[in-house]
This record gives structure tokens, C-alpha cells and sequence, in this order.
């Protein structure tokens, strides 16, 4: 999808090839309600640096599972257009790795599963808890992990990671 809305509300979608969101214009994809969708390999604004592209990836109480790689905000080592993953209520996404570039941004309360880890160089903003399963990597100094804590609600915002963590990035 390169302009436009797509909605996976309930149900089941499969996609033998690549999903691409944003990749040429504005995309969103909702994938909500329970639904389950399958995928070769999903790129969210990965226009090879294309700053205009714009993608949006809700998975919402549902399950989105990517059989190779998933990128946001870039494609295959090149950054690209801003793109957004936003996993809650519950929802899950599994790839062999997942890329948040620069302009990228994965956020939520659900869980992030992954054979060969996530690596940030953009930001990772938990909305109270989003669980990675899997190693997690801050590659860029420039990534963030924003991290607003305040003795209100010490502890409820925060990822929690089953794998190894590395870091050259910093909480902002």
C-alpha cells in the first residue's frame, strides 16, 4: 500500500510477499478486534530516502506475524519517511528482526517478538509497558528511548526485555 487506509478488523489476511505501508505517499494500515495477519516481510516508510513517505502500523489486540524482517522509517540499511509501530491492547508482532531508523518510532503496550532481535536508531516510546521479546540494541547514539518517569507512576512505563540489551543511545 503506498497511499491510503487499509483496515483488518476480526478476521484473518495473508500476504505471500512484502507489505509495504507508506512507501510512495501516505499509508495506514489497522490491524484490530482479534484479527490475525501474515506477511513476507513489512516495510513502513521505506521509500529509499524518501522523506515524503509516511506510514502508520496500529496493531491493536491482534496479531501480526512477519516471516523475515520488518522495518520501520527505512528499508534494508537505508533510512526512509517517517514511519510509525504502534503494538497495544494486548497486540503482538513476531519478525526474525525489526528496525526502527532514525525517523522511525516503535510504540505501545503489547509485545514485540523476535528471532534475532530489535534494533533502534530511532525512538521506542512504551505506552506503560511494551514487552520485546528478544534482544534489544539502542545502533545510534542519537536513539531514544523516551523515558518520563515520574513518582506518580515509577515503574508502569517502561520495556521490559527478555534478551540481551545494548546500548549507545540514551532515555530523553
Amino acid at each position: 500500500m503506498d497511499s491510503g487506509t487499509l483496515s483488518v478488523n476480526g478476521g484473518s489476511l495473508a500476504v505471500t510477499n512484502e507489505v509495504e505501508v507508506g512507501a510512495y505517499g501516505k499509508g495506514k494500515l489497522s490491524i484490530t478486534n482479534g484479527a490475525t495477519v501474515t506477511a513476507g516481510l513489512l516495510t513502513i516508510a521505506a521509500l529509499h530516502g524518501n522523506s515524503d513517505s509516511v506510514g502508520t502500523v496500529t496493531v491493536d489486540g491482534a496479531t501480526f506475524t512477519i516471516n523475515t524482517r520488518a522495518d520501520v522509517g527505512g528499508d534494508n540499511g537505508t533510512p526512509g519517511g517517517i514511519g510509525l509501530l504502534n503494538i497495544t491492547n494486548g497486540g503482538s508482532v513476531t519478525a526474525s528482526n525489526l528496525h526502527v531508523y532514525t525517523s522511525g518510532t516503535l510504540t505501545g503496550n503489547g509485545t514485540v517478538s523476535t528471532t534475532n532481535g530489535t534494533t533502534v536508531d530511532g525512538t521506542l516510546s512504551p505506552n506503560w509497558t511494551l514487552t520485546i521479546s528478544g534482544d534489544l540494541t539502542f545502533a545510534n547514539i542519537a536513539a531514544t528511548m523516551q523515558c518520563s518517569v515520574t513518582p506518580a507512576n515509577l515503574g508502569s512505563v517502561d520495556a521490559e526485555v527478555s534478551g540481551q540489551r545494548r546500548s549507545t543511545g540514551a532515555c530523553r
